[in-house]
């Protein structure tokens, strides 16, 4: 069995690589700041602007407006600042101020079509986010993660971890949930692909993202069924009306895997400034990826994205046609995929697999080829007096096919193949203020259909839902109330045989109906000197997925056998949060706490049997139901020792029992700690906004699951150290953004609870990535967008 202990060494130098910058000669202690800052933000003609952005720019500090147009910036120490204050559609606006006592701003900000002779720059709001506890990755902390998966992207955000098959296929887990219960919209619509897989990661190119919000909990009145455990937001800048041509050339190289990753972007608009249009393409390949001791055969894969969006916009109409596709060809390590039984069970005890590989671009069989392509409409109007109506309309289509490792199968033969296509109608009211109130009704409805060709694991299927929500928040000073409540059916229609493995079986369409009722209710208070307030409670649901009630047969690309159930029912949650949040120039922080109490959870379980197919052996999976409780913590701190240097910790811990037997749930994430150092370094010559930051993140052993409950016990926790270096520079007369990292820089050999093919091999060893970023055109700059 596993026995992987981090090494002595490696931590002693990850600790001296901490110790080292806190131990710069200078370090002084902070001062005493208490002073507040705080004001109003609104148009001209005096309607207040809610979800304004303010930032002092000296401090690097934001806040947001309220409801009502209120900011509340405090435990800031006295000096000079310059505030900047800005919204979509206005011109920004930079305020000096003179901080010796508590002060308040009234900002009046200046829309852009006056600001620029009739020249607008428009940006459609998303969906706004609940009072749920949430996490944002924008800005540096964005571009540090680009040519990373969207799962690799998010994992740093406490209470977020990852569910992998191998080392390149990689989904986000929300506090210990993921697939179905965890929904992606990407550019505004519910992502919809073949998702129920763990080996199916999102189809989303994450360079697309000018920003990424995770919503953790259940958030179903505002996103629809299914999102009991979290939304992840993958939001693109919005259009740029401003005439011209500008852009962005983003470049990604890794020593791991040999990975090369490409993104261009060119946006502008037409000379009167009424049409907008935006054109992405991105490309990645890497090859076979390394532990810290040998190449794992089959593991590369290449990907080709693109996109492109056009816009127009003139008085209170604005119109987008968006579209977007994303394929893939991905490898499966050829080490997990086992002849007999007797063979499997040696290959999962041994702790060095048999079958390895070199450094290749080379992909065979088992690989996955993955087509995804959106088309989006949206249109909005400004109704006078009454708010904002949206009206949008999206088609996706999944195709998706998997080549297992056969003998003598022709070269472009496939085992097993998705086609699942998606139409979805959403209308909503984004409404002015009354009395206090301002909210979203709306409807949504939406149409899907799935074919499979080849071997059975799931059935053809048709499905119809529909649904009716309203949200309100209401805002008075320092307090937001929120409640909302959602009205959803889902019609279910499968096709198969009574026998599904057998061809010659009659026919059967069973039918499954489901309806529900769900609501949620909040609160926030924004304390003095930065502090706020959240708590709340929120009801989820989710019918059972099509795999859930009819998977029978092996999931070849995760080395499973996996069985369904057709007497599953769906699955409810009451989701109870609270947290307190600090923000300030010197102290920022957050900690959370959440508890859901799940009845008929649905869960694939492992098992500790294998099954021997014509195919090979695997091991046999079951889905199956309990009444489970999940709940855990999440808490992040960063201080300010000196203008030069800040210290930053994170921690996350989940707990999931069944509450019938009392056992810890299988394939949750075990707690994690992490701490780490930042130094911003002097500019030199060129180079500007020079910024080191090291990380030490230790994962425990997951020891709450018995070794009964699995076929190999729970890996040994590990440490790993990474390092980040980040600068803008000026070469050869252009702007540029540089950075360097390091991930595992220690080279540690581990094995992680929630990778499907740790019982095969380690984890990926030390990777280096060199990304560069280049802007172009009118209005460049050096910072990520």
């Amino acid at each position: 069995m596993f026995s992987f202990v981090p090494s002595i060494s490696h931590l002693v130098l990850c600790a001296l690589c901490l110790f080292s910058l806190v131990g710069v000669p200078g370090v002084a202690l902070a001062q005493s700041c208490s002073l507040q800052l705080s004001g109003t933000v609104a148009s001209q003609d005096n309607e207040t602007l809610p979800a304004a952005s303010v930032r002092i720019i000296e401090l690097n500090i934001n806040s947001i407006t309220n409801n009502e147009g209120f900011f509340d910036l405090a435990g800031l120490c006295p000096g000079t600042y310059h505030v900047e204050v800005s919204y979509l559609g206005f011109a920004p606006v930079v305020r000096t101020v003179e901080l010796t006592v508590a002060t308040k701003l009234t900002v009046a900000l200046m829309p852009v079509a006056n600001a620029l002779n009739e020249v607008v720059t428009t940006g459609q709001r998303q969906y706004d986010t609940p009072l749920a506890q949430q996490s944002v990755l924008e800005h540096k902390a964005l571009a540090l993660t680009r040519g990373q998966s969207l799962g690799e992207a998010l994992k740093n955000i406490p209470g977020l971890s990852t569910i992998q098959t191998g080392p390149s296929i990689v989904k986000p887990v929300i506090h210990g949930m993921h697939s179905n219960r965890v929904l992606i919209y990407n550019a505004g619509v519910r992502q919809e692909g073949q998702q129920w897989g763990s080996e199916h990661a999102p189809e989303v190119d994450p360079f697309v993202a000018n920003r990424v919000t995770v919503v953790k909990g259940a958030a179903s009145v505002m996103y629809g069924a299914d999102a009991v455990g979290g939304i992840i937001l993958v939001e693109p800048a919005p259009l740029d009306y401003r005439p011209g041509l500008r852009g962005r050339v983003e470049s990604v190289l890794m020593s791991n895997n040999g990975l090369g990753a490409l993104s261009a972007t060119a946006e502008g608009a037409a000379p009167h400034g009424l049409l907008s249009y935006r054109v992405q393409l991105t490309t990645r390949q890497a090859a076979n990826a390394r532990t810290p001791d040998y190449y794992l055969k089959n593991t590369g894969f290449r990907e080709y994205n693109g996109s492109a969006a056009l816009g127009f916009a003139k008085g209170a109409f604005t119109t987008e046609l968006y579209a977007s596709t994303f394929n893939t060809h991905l490898g499966i390590y050829e080490g997990a995929h086992i002849g007999n039984t007797t063979d499997l069970m040696a290959a999962i005890e041994r702790t060095e697999p048999l079958i390895k590989g070199d450094f290749s671009y080379a992909i065979g069989r088992p690989y996955q080829l993955v087509g995804h392509h959106l088309v989006k409409f949206k249109s909005s109007y400004d109704l006078p007096r009454v708010g904002q109506l949206h009206l949008q309309y999206s088609y996706q289509r999944n195709d998706r096919k998997e080549y297992d490792l056969v003998r003598q199968a022709y070269e472009n033969e496939y085992q097993l193949r998705f086609d699942l296509t998606t139409q979805a109608v959403d209308a909503y009211l984004d409404h002015v203020s009354v009395g206090g109130l301002r909210g979203k009704i709306g409807v949504n409805a939406q149409h899907q259909q799935n074919y499979y060709d080849g071997r059975y694991l799931i059935p053809f299927f048709t499905s119809y839902n529909a649904g009716a929500f309203a949200t309100e928040r209401w805002t008075s000073g320092r307090l937001e109330l929120e409640a909302g409540v959602r009205y959803d059916q889902r019609h279910m229609q499968a096709r198969l045989r009574q026998v599904p493995t057998d061809q010659n079986s009659p026919e059967i369409r069973p039918a499954f109906d489901y309806a529900q009722l769900t609501g949620t209710v909040g609160a926030a208070y924004q304390l003095p000197a930065g502090w706020r307030l959240n708590a709340g409670a929120a009801k989820g649901w989710r019918p059972p997925s099509i795999n859930e009630l009819f998977s029978q047969g092996v999931h070849h690309s995760s080395a499973r056998y996996e069985l369904g159930d057709r007497t599953l029912g769906e699955e409810s949650t009451l989701n109870l949060y609270g947290g307190v949040a600090k923000t300030g120039p010197r102290l920022n922080g957050e900690l959370s706490f959440y508890h859901n109490t799940l009845d008929n959870y649905i869960y694939l379980r492992p098992g500790r049997e294998a099954v021997l197919t014509v195919r090979g052996a695997f091991l046999a999976y079951n889905y199956v139901q309990v009444n489970a409780e999940i709940y855990g913590t999440d808490a992040s701190a960063s201080y300010r020792l000196t203008d030069w240097l800040s210290a930053s910790a994170k921690y996350s811990a989940v707990r999931a029992y069944n509450r019938q037997s009392g056992q810890h749930l299988e394939l949750i994430p075990a707690d994690r700690v992490s701490g780490g150092l930042t130094l911003s370094l002097p500019d030199w010559a060129r180079f500007a906004d020079n910024t080191l930051s090291v990380a030490v993140v230790h994962t425990a052993r997951q020891w709450r699951v018995r070794a009964d409950q699995d076929v190999a016990p729970p890996p040994a926790g590990y440490t790993l150290c990474n390092v980040d270096f980040s600068t803008e520079a000026r070469l050869l007369g252009q702007p540029m953004t540089l950075s360097l990292s390091a991930y595992n820089l220690f080279n540690t050999t581990y094995r992680d609870y929630l990778n499907a093919f740790r019982y095969f091999a380690p984890e990926t060893g030390r990777n280096v990535a060199l990304r560069l970023a280049v802007p172009f055109g009118h209005s460049s700059s050096t910072s990520p967008k």
